[in-house]
């Protein structure tokens, strides 16, 4: 992030630099900069909220549909299918 310090403010960090600006303001803008922070932790709260999903869910559903087990059921679509050709 680049810096613009005035004379004196050298070697303040970021947060003492806004308290500083934040007393020399009116009332007025007080509350647009609180409204603008409230929309920032929003943000950054909806984008932790929604996480990417994986590109595909099959991978992790291999192990429950590849199994011998339900091996017959496999079959069940094709066999649905061609039951309608016939029809």
């Amino acid at each position: 992030m680049k810096k613009h310090t005035e004379q004196g403010e050298e070697g303040m960090s970021v947060k003492e630099l806004i308290k500083k600006k934040i007393d020399m303001l009116p009332e007025n803008l007080l509350e647009k900069i609180y409204d603008f922070i409230q929309f920032l932790k929003a943000k950054k709260e909806r984008a932790q909220l929604v996480k990417p999903l994986p590109a595909s869910p099959t991978s992790s559903f291999k192990k429950v549909w590849d199994n011998a087990e339900d091996a017959i059921y496999d079959n069940l679509q094709g066999e649905n299918d061609n039951a309608k050709v016939k029809e």
